[in-house]
C-alpha cells in the first residue's frame, strides 16, 4: 500500500499535469500492447476457424455492449475531477466506484444465473456456456474504466500502461497455449483475470484512499453529468456495433467469424492512433473551449483534423497493401477481404473529423454530435438490415458502415464549422482521400484488390504530399522527447 505521505503528496498534485516524455512513453507502451493484440487476433482466427471465431466474436460483442452499463460514470468522473476542488476528489471517486461496483455486481450475478440454470439465451452461439465469464468481465471492466479515468486525470499513465501490457501478454500466451473451444474459455478467463489484476493495482496505488460511499447528492450530480456523455459516446460506437449485431442475428455463425476478423483487424490496426487521441483529447479541449477565440480554436481544430486524419489514412493504406500476406496466413478467411477493406476505410473517415469532435465537446455541443451519430446509426442499421433480409453478402453490411462513417464525418464537420463562425478550414476529406478510397473500392469490385490498394496509395500520397509533410514535421518533437531534446511545451506547441 502507498504510504500516507505519498498519498497526501499525490492528492495535492494538480490533475492532468503530464510531461511530454511520459506521454510518448505511454503511447509506445500502448503500441506494444496493440502489437500483441494484433498478433493475437490473427492467431485466434487461425486456431479457432471461422465458426468458433464467430462465437467468440459474438460473446465479445455482448461484452462491448455491457461495457456501457456503468451509466456514464466513467465519463462523468473525467469532467467532475477536472472542474471540482481537489478536496472533493476522494468523495467523488468513491461514490463513482461504489455505484459502478453495484451495477457490476448485478451484471455478474445475472451472468452466473444464466450459466447455472442454462438459460436458453442466444442458442446459436451457446451463450449460457460463457455467460458467467461475460458477467464477470463486464463487472470488473466497468469499474476498471472509472479507475483508468481517475489515473488519467492525475497523469498517472505508468500504472495504466503496466496493467495493459500485462493483460496483453497474458492473453497472447493463452492464445499460444490453447486450441478450439478451450481457447474461447481461456481468452474470457484471461480478460477477467486481467481486469481483476488491474483493479488490485489501481486500488493499491490510488492517488487517495478509496472508501465505499453512496452520497445521494454526488450520485445525482454524477448521473446528471454522465448520462448525456454516455449517450454521446455510445452513439459513436454504435455505428460499427449495430452492423456486427445484424451480422450475428441474420447470417450464419461462419459469416460472423469472417466479420469478426474484419472488425478485429480494422480496430487493431488503428488502436495506436486512438491512444494518441486519448492523450491529446484534454489538451485539445483546453485550447478550443468557449473562452478561446474562434481563430485560435479554428487553428487547433484544423491542425488536429489534418494531422490525425492524414496519419490514420496512411496507416489504413499500409494495412491494405499487406492484406495478401494476411490471407496467405489465413486462407480460410478470404471471404472477409472486402469487409476488412470497407471497415478500415470507415475507421479512417470516422477519425478524420476528430478535431471537430473535440471542439463540440469543449463548447458543450456534444449532444448535437450525438444526434448526428444516431442518424448515422439509423442509416447503417437500415441499409445493413435491408441487405441481410434480401440475402445479400455480408460485405454490404460493411459497406453500410462505410457510408454511415462518411456521412457522420461530413455532418460533424458542418456542426464544427458553425461553432467556429464559418472560419475557413481545410477539408476533412480532401480530393486525395476520396480518390484513394475510390480506387481501393474499385479494386474490390473488379476483383483486383491489391492493384486498387496500390493505385489508391499512390494517388493519396501524390495529392496529399503537403499534409504528409506536416505530419512528419509534427512527429519529430515526439522522438526528440524520448532523447530529452524537447520539452512538453514544445510538443504541445505543435498542436
Amino acid at each position: 500500500m502507498t504510504s500516507a505521505s505519498t498519498l497526501k503528496e499525490s492528492a495535492s498534485k494538480p490533475p492532468g499535469k503530464l510531461d511530454g516524455r511520459a506521454a510518448v512513453a505511454f503511447t509506445a507502451c500502448r503500441y506494444v500492447t496493440y502489437a500483441f493484440a494484433f498478433m493475437r487476433s490473427i492467431l485466434s482466427a487461425k486456431y479457432l476457424g471461422p465458426e468458433l471465431l464467430g462465437i467468440l466474436g459474438f460473446v465479445l460483442l455482448l461484452n462491448q455492449y455491457l461495457s456501457y452499463a456503468g451509466c456514464g460514470l466513467q465519463y462523468a468522473i473525467n469532467v467532475d475531477l477536472a472542474i471540482s476542488p481537489i478536496q472533493t476528489h476522494r468523495k467523488i471517486s468513491s461514490v463513482a466506484i461504489t455505484l459502478t461496483g453495484l451495477v457490476g455486481l448485478a451484471i455478474g450475478v445475472a451472468g452466473v444465473f444464466i450459466s447455472l440454470f442454462r438459460v436458453n439465451l442466444f442458442p446459436k452461439y451457446m451463450f449460457f456456456h460463457y455467460a458467467g465469464l461475460v458477467g464477470m468481465i463486464a463487472a470488473f471492466g466497468i469499474v476498471q474504466q472509472v479507475f483508468t479515468n481517475i489515473y488519467r486525470i492525475y497523469g498517472r499513465l505508468k500504472e495504466i500502461a503496466v496493467v495493459e501490457v500485462c493483460g496483453a501478454v497474458l492473453l497472447f500466451g493463452l492464445t499460444l497455449r490453447f486450441r478450439g473451444e478451450a481457447l474461447i474459455t481461456a481468452v474470457l478467463v484471461g480478460v477477467a483475470v486481467s481486469s481483476a489484476f488491474a483493479l488490485i493495482v489501481f486500488v493499491g496505488r490510488a492517488p487517495f484512499r478509496i472508501s465505499w460511499s453512496l452520497d445521494i447528492t454526488y450520485i445525482y450530480s454524477l448521473l446528471k453529468l454522465g448520462f448525456p456523455l454516455l449517450v454521446y459516446n455510445l452513439s459513436f460506437y454504435l455505428i460499427t456495433m449495430v452492423a456486427q449485431s445484424i451480422v450475428s442475428a441474420f447470417y450464419p455463425v461462419q459469416a460472423m467469424g469472417y466479420y469478426t476478423l474484419a472488425s478485429s483487424i480494422s480496430n487493431a490496426a488503428l488502436l495506436g492512433f486512438n491512444s494518441i487521441a486519448w492523450i491529446v483529447y484534454p489538451l485539445v479541449l483546453e485550447r478550443t473551449h468557449r473562452d478561446m477565440s474562434n481563430e485560435e480554436a479554428g487553428r487547433v481544430t484544423d491542425r488536429v483534423n489534418v494531422v490525425l486524419g492524414t496519419g490514420v489514412f496512411l496507416m489504413v493504406l499500409g494495412v491494405l497493401l499487406t492484406l495478401p500476406l494476411l490471407f496467405a496466413i489465413l486462407p480460410k478467411y478470404s471471404p472477409a477481404r472486402g469487409s476488412v477493406t470497407m471497415l478500415l476505410l470507415s475507421q479512417a473517415f470516422l477519425l478524420s473529423s476528430f478535431g471537430y469532435n473535440c471542439l463540440a465537446v469543449a463548447r458543450r455541443k456534444q449532444m448535437a454530435i450525438a444526434a448526428v451519430s444516431m442518424a448515422a446509426v439509423v442509416i447503417v442499421a437500415g441499409v445493413a438490415l435491408a441487405a441481410a433480409v434480401m440475402g445479400m453478402q455480408f460485405i454490404w453490411v460493411a459497406a453500410a458502415v462505410f457510408a454511415g462513417s462518411v456521412l457522420f464525418s461530413l455532418f460533424q464537420a458542418r456542426i464544427g464549422s458553425k461553432l467556429l463562425g464559418g472560419i475557413l478550414q481545410r477539408p476533412i476529406i480532401p480530393a486525395g482521400s476520396s480518390l484513394g478510397a475510390a480506387l481501393c473500392i474499385g479494386g474490390l469490385m473488379i476483383n483486383r484488390p491489391l492493384a486498387g490498394a496500390v493505385a489508391g496509395t499512390v494517388a493519396y500520397v501524390i495529392m496529399n504530399r503537403d499534409r504528409i509533410a506536416e505530419v512528419m514535421q509534427l512527429c519529430l518533437p515526439y522522438f526528440q522527447v524520448l532523447s530529452k531534446r524537447a520539452s512538453r511545451q514544445q510538443v504541445i506547441a505543435n498542436l
